[in-house]
């Protein structure tokens, strides 16, 4: 008998201590809430999930969106105009970009200094360009972007309109080399070009529109840093003898390492860019 009070009392406590987490409980259930022991609908928030790691901003070294006149989103070298012909626009392919409007017009240029790059080490360079003119007979050879040490070293990339190619050129300060790789497109197409030196194993490797393309031994390079980065240059800036490119550009980097063919994809996103904001470690 005693025992039998005892357990209704219990039963009675546990049904009260119910109704008492019934009436303040909020519990999520999905796009729903279970309040006062009643579901009521209506979105709730829901935990935040970090993005997947990327690295893409592990040993970068300087980066340009342009979406801020020459300030650089990463690094400390600011874009400086050569000559006063290139200029930021509002049309890149991510937001704003810079603009070269003139095949072999000195006054084209557009040019940075990119600090402590060492392309005697792993580096990889990137860069999105949109020429104005379509490849095929009666284009002109223009550089794209160049990283040089005072013209006895460099590394040198150019678009070959005539040749429908993407040309790479590279200098010890003794002997040349280089390579080609054909590409072709149409007026006012973005393309994204990603050169990773490999100096452990003496090579450029070059992917195009995130697919690799190409691989080309390279010289050996001494320690060099402080080394100029040209993006859509004028010719007195190269010593591969191109003229500017009249294009656009938009989204230009440089890392002190290999990036991975997954990252190389990640940047080129389908052809849509990959936006600075979205970098992590």
């Amino acid at each position: 008998c005693c025992c039998l009070r005892y357990q209704r009392r219990l039963l009675a406590s546990m049904n009260k201590l119910i109704a008492i987490l019934l009436l303040s409980t909020v519990t999520c259930f999905g796009d729903s809430k279970f309040v006062r022991g009643k579901f009521v609908s209506g979105a709730m928030p829901y935990a935040y999930v970090a993005p997947p790691s990327n690295g893409l901003l592990n040993n970068i070294k300087s980066y340009w969106s342009y979406d801020s006149s020459g300030t650089p989103s990463a690094g400390s070298a600011a874009m400086s105009n050569n000559g006063g012909g290139a200029a930021f626009i509002g049309s890149g392919l991510i937001n704003s970009g810079v603009d070269c409007p003139l095949w072999g017009d000195s006054t084209a240029g557009f040019y940075a200094l990119s600090t402590l790059i060492d392309i005697s080490k792993d580096f990889t360079a990137s860069v999105w360009v949109a020429p104005y003119e379509a490849s095929g007979p009666g284009g002109q050879c223009g550089t794209i972007l160049n990283l040089i040490n005072g013209y006895s070293q460099a590394f040198g990339f150019s678009l070959d309109q005539t040749g429908a190619q993407v040309s790479y050129n590279f200098t010890d300060g003794v002997d040349n080399g280089g390579g080609s790789a054909a590409v072709t497109w149409s007026a006012n197409e973005w393309i994204h070009f990603v050169f990773v030196n490999d100096s452990t194993n003496g090579e450029l490797n070059v992917y195009i529109n995130g697919v690799y393309t190409d691989t080309v031994g390279t010289l050996p390079m001494t320690t060099t840093v402080n080394c100029e980065l040209d993006v859509l240059t004028d010719f007195l800036a190269t010593p591969f003898g191109c003229g500017s490119t009249y294009a656009r550009s938009d989204e230009v980097g440089v890392w002190q390492t290999k990036l991975t063919p997954t990252q190389i994809s990640t940047l080129y996103n389908s052809g849509s860019g990959y936006p600075f904001s979205s970098f992590n470690n």
